[in-house]
C-alpha cells in the first residue's frame, strides 16, 4: 500500500540538491524522494520566515548598504559613512559602501542579514520590498517586535542551512550506494 508521501529513493547531485534547497526550502528534499521531510521542512522554514515579518513589519529585513531611507549609503575617500540626509558636495559620485572598501564594515553592522539570505530568494523578494517601504516613508518597528522579527526570519535562514545540507548529504549518501 502506497501513500503520496512514500520514499523513492533518486540518485540526483548533491550540489543540484543544495541549490533547490536554498531556492525553496525544502525542495532538496523533494528532489532525493523524501516528500514529506520537504514538505515539513518548507513549511516550518517559510512559516518562520513570514511570522519574522509579521511580528515585526517587513522593514524587518534590514538590508546591508542601505540606510533607514531606503538610500544606498556612501562612502568617503576615507571609507567614512555619509548619510544620504547629508549635505555633501559631491555626494551622488561617491562610491557605495558595497562595492568600496566598506562592504565588511556594513556586512559587520548588519550580521543577521547573512542568517536571512540563507533562506532564499523570499529573502530577496522581502528585501525588495523593504527597501520600497523605505523609500515611501514606512517607519520599521521599534524595541522587542523588531528583535523578535529579526530572530525569526534569521533563524529560519540557519534552519534552512541546516536543511540544505542534510539533503545534500543524504543525496551524496545515495549516490555512493549506501
Amino acid at each position: 500500500m502506497s501513500n503520496g508521501f512514500s520514499r523513492r529513493k533518486r540518485n540526483v547531485p548533491p550540489v543540484l540538491v543544495a541549490i533547490a534547497g536554498w531556492l525553496l526550502p525544502g525542495a532538496g528534499y523533494f528532489l532525493i524522494g523524501d516528500v514529506a521531510r520537504g514538505m515539513i521542512i518548507g513549511a516550518t522554514i517559510i512559516a518562520m520566515f513570514l511570522g519574522g515579518i509579521l511580528l515585526a513589519g517587513i522593514r524587518v529585513v534590514d538590508v546591508p548598504g542601505y540606510d533607514k531611507l531606503g538610500q544606498r549609503v556612501k562612502v568617503d575617500l576615507s571609507g567614512a559613512r555619509v548619510e544620504s540626509t547629508a549635505r555633501h558636495r559631491h555626494y551622488d559620485i561617491l562610491p557605495w559602501s558595497l562595492t568600496s572598501r566598506g562592504f565588511f564594515a556594513e556586512m559587520v553592522n548588519k550580521p543577521w542579514y547573512v542568517c536571512q539570505i540563507l533562506s532564499g530568494p523570499m529573502c530577496l523578494i522581502a528585501s525588495s520590498a523593504s527597501l520600497s517601504a523605505a523609500a515611501n516613508g514606512v517607519p520599521s518597528s521599534h524595541a522587542r517586535l523588531y528583535e523578535i522579527g529579526t530572530l525569526y526570519t534569521a533563524v529560519a535562514g540557519l534552519l534552512n542551512l541546516l536543511a540544505v545540507i542534510d539533503a545534500a548529504h543524504r543525496a551524496a549518501r545515495a549516490q555512493e550506494g549506501r
